[in-house]
């Protein structure tokens, strides 16, 4: 079985449904990942910070065996999603 995580923020993935998906992942299925927002300048003016934040996905994205081709990074600055 195939699922599909949607996040508006880094960290809503499991936050939101990280149970789920680990069990998912125990039962053998494969985990995809749409992230809304870009970890970038725009999320903070701090270089370390923002290293931090991306860090932090490359190891959710290992931990969940999330292959690349199945990480869709949208792209939208935090606060733009207040225009969508």
């Amino acid at each position: 079985m195939k699922t599909l995580i949607i996040a508006p923020h880094a960290d809503d993935e499991l936050l939101g449904c990280g149970g789920y998906a680990l069990r998912k992942l125990g039962e053998g299925g494969k985990i995809g990942w749409a992230l809304f927002t870009n970890i970038n300048s725009h999320f903070s003016s701090s270089y370390l910070e923002v290293k931090a934040k991306q860090q932090a996905i490359s190891i959710v994205l290992d931990g969940l065996g999330i292959e690349p081709d199945n990480f869709f990074d949208l792209g939208y600055t935090p606060s733009s999603l207040n225009d969508v």
